[in-house]
């Protein structure tokens, strides 16, 4: 009876039929979950997963299972990942209005040839692809990878506001040295133009990232989301990992692997 059962499960996921329609659908339905903070860091709870299944199921009217949204998330983050791949290519433009991926006609013809899958990523819009954002890639990162340019805009009007009130107070109370408020000037300038300049590179690093450690081949997906996972943790040793060669990188992986860096 088991065995009929585990039998009658296995034909279930191997014949559900992934169309454009219900493949679109997947995507806004994961979006909405993602806006609605059921995702953590990069991955969603199974439970999320669950309850995307049966929105399938009901949306196309045939049985889908966990099991394959599961197995179809991972065909999106490998599209997602040739986007980011396809984006961060030297000479190569992007419309962020229409969401296109530009390159020059003839270019564009002999990348398509060695790379057929760049036909629908190239010189076209690239439909949800915000959706697709919020889906692949973590959407609360730690330390200077987590502040968006707002939050760094507020946080410096916050520091000129109350900057204005101290050097208020200070007229008011013993006057400190001409040289100490200069140099207290240039520090805080300094450090206001550091927390910038991270988050300005923030997306675009992600993303990159992202891309490089799971276009990793020899090892398993759920391994490389893991050491995106601590690189996106420790900064220093992402932007070790995005300079170093091909060999390098296999290295550090596999010494990761081993435990090197726990």
């Amino acid at each position: 009876m088991e065995e009929s059962q585990a039998q009658s499960s296995k034909k279930r996921k191997k014949n559900f039929m992934w169309t454009a329609k219900a493949d679109k659908f997947l995507i806004s339905f994961l979006a909405d979950c993602a806006k609605n903070g059921e995702k953590h860091g990069k991955s969603f709870p199974k439970a999320v997963y669950a309850k995307a299944a049966e929105a399938v199921t009901d949306y196309c009217k045939t049985l889908c299972t966990m099991d394959n949204v599961d197995s179809r998330m991972k065909t999106v983050k490998k599209k997602y990942s040739r986007i980011a791949c396809l984006r961060s290519k030297s000479g190569w433009g992007w419309d962020d209005d229409q969401k296109i991926i530009k390159v020059g006609k003839e270019v564009a013809m002999e990348f398509i040839e060695a790379n057929s899958y760049a036909k629908d990523l190239i010189n076209v819009p690239l439909e949800q692809y915000e959706e697709l954002k919020l889906v692949c890639v973590e959407d609360q990162a730690t330390g200077s990878f987590g502040k968006s340019i707002s939050d760094v805009q507020s946080e410096n009007v916050d520091d000129v506001t109350s900057g204005k009130e101290s050097s208020k107070r200070s007229k008011r109370g013993k006057r400190s040295r001409p040289w100490e408020d200069v140099l207290s000037k240039v520090d805080g300038l300094t450090e206001q133009v550091g927390r910038l300049t991270e988050a300005l590179v923030d997306d675009s690093f992600v993303e990159k990232l992202y891309s490089e450690v799971t276009s990793m081949e020899g090892f398993e997906e759920k391994f490389l989301e893991n050491a995106f996972d601590y690189l996106m943790a420790h900064p220093i040793e992402a932007k070790k990992f995005m300079v170093r060669r091909l060999a390098m990188r296999r290295e550090w992986l596999q010494a990761f692997a081993d435990g090197a860096y726990v």
